[in-house]
């Protein structure tokens, strides 16, 4: 009986614990994901924001700051819509996000121009080339769905281009790996049957602000190992997201990745208890301008705080807000070891559904330093329980479906890092 006793004591005790780290995780991801933050893009520097309450809660959990200070800057430039974002078809308000984006390289523009619609196959053909280099496009908006790149240098006496979005299942998915560069003429993506056939004036208004060498910073905090302090695992996540497309629309970023963000800062907090002090050091990064082209971890891998062969595993967390059908390990395959740990702890204590296997990609924070021949995995969770991926419904709360049981994997697979593989 009193054995009972002690394993139910037990049982509940492992079960407020799981708790208390969902707890944690939902009210850092309901913060980061709050429309106080903007989305953390660069637009009214939302990125400062959320790195100053990241810098916050490393403090108040004892977590040290890397070299005496948490905010450790470097220099970008980037084009921002902080301001107005309308389009209207005829005097019919179109919804930004929704109905239509500009791309972040975009110019400002305040215009009534003509809708030219360019659809079809015939503009492959030659004859339909030189009839399209012979229109007067210059004060025109060109709605096409062939693709930017190929059309080239016909659109260029057009004002703006808006590529029409075919499939109407799709919702509109912003990318701004282009953040840096502005294009002459306004470009865009529009949703299906967004502008009718009877349409014939578009107002273009935007109103952009570009930041010229600006300062952005990456958040890092540190726990000292107990018997091997200069050796290190780093733990990483981006907190940037795409940030505003135009004043009071903006892209929440809940499972991207405030999720792989609250993970890192429990795991941290988590390692700097003096009862979890682990043997080896941890270095827990948190890092801006992942969307815009992995800006911020390329700048701290090019001037490391600690030598390169002293770090003996880099883990990316980034979207890990479902796991319902388990995880992915992205450079897995490149690091077939530290893969088959993670499995093998699986397999074990059957935290989770799976754990699957992908090949080296560079599609997130884990990339640059891979290509320091660091060993380097980017964790990611499956479930198509919150399919929402840059949309404005990727906000909080999300589902933490595995959440805590992801927790237990990664923690056991780092209390397992003690060597470094080559």
């Amino acid at each position: 009986m009193k054995y009972f006793s002690l394993l139910l004591l037990s049982v509940l005790i492992s079960g407020q614990l799981a708790g208390q780290d969902t707890t944690f995780a939902k009210g850092v991801i309901q913060t980061l994901a709050s429309p106080e933050m903007e989305g953390r893009g660069f637009a009214n520097r939302a990125d400062l924001k959320a790195a100053g309450y990241i810098a916050s809660v490393m403090e108040k959990n004892n977590v040290a700051p890397l070299n005496q200070k948490y905010l450790h800057p470097y220099t970008f430039s980037a084009n921002t819509f902080p301001g107005a974002i309308e389009l209207r078809a005829n005097n019919r308000l179109l919804r930004p996000q929704h109905d239509y984006f500009y791309s972040l390289s975009s110019p400002a523009i305040n215009k009534n121009l003509h809708i030219e619609r360019l659809f079809g196959d015939t503009l492959k053909t030659r004859p339909g080339l030189r009839a399209l280099r012979k229109k007067d496009l210059s004060s025109s908006v060109v709605i096409t769905d062939m693709i930017p790149d190929w059309l080239g240098d016909s659109l260029s006496g057009a004002v703006a281009a808006i590529f029409f979005q075919a499939d109407s299942g799709k919702a509109l998915v912003w990318r701004n790996s282009d953040a840096a560069k502005i294009k002459p003429f306004v470009t865009g993506k529009l949703a299906y049957n967004t502008v009718l056939a009877t349409d014939t004036i578009m107002q273009c208004i935007i109103e952009n602000q570009y930041i010229e060498n600006g300062e952005a910073v990456n958040v890092a905090g540190i726990v000292k190992g107990r018997q091997f302090p200069n050796r290190w695992l780093m733990i990483t996540a981006h907190y940037d997201h795409l940030g505003l497309l135009g004043k009071g629309n903006y892209y929440p970023g809940g499972n991207d990745n405030a999720s792989g963000v609250a993970m890192m800062l429990d795991l941290a907090r988590h390692y700097a208890r003096a009862e979890n002090q682990p043997d080896y050091s941890m270095m827990f990064v948190a890092f801006s301008g992942e969307e815009s082209g992995l800006w911020g971890s390329y700048a701290f891998a090019a001037s490391l705080p600690v030598p390169a062969d002293s770090i003996n595993v880099v883990l990316n967390l980034d979207m890990v807000g479902t796991g319902s059908a388990g995880i992915t390990t992205v450079n897995g395959e490149a690091n077939p070891t530290l893969h088959n740990r993670m499995v093998k702890i699986n397999s074990n204590k059957e935290y989770i559904a799976t754990v699957k296997n992908r090949g080296s990609s560079c599609n997130s924070d884990h990339c640059p330093f891979d290509k320091l021949g660091i060993p380097a995995l980017f964790v990611y969770s499956m479930g198509k329980e919150w399919p929402y991926y840059h949309v404005p419904d990727d906000t909080a709360p999300i589902p933490l479906t595995e959440y805590s049981d992801i927790f237990l994997l990664v923690r056991d697979f780092l209390n397992q890092s003690s060597e470094r593989v080559h």
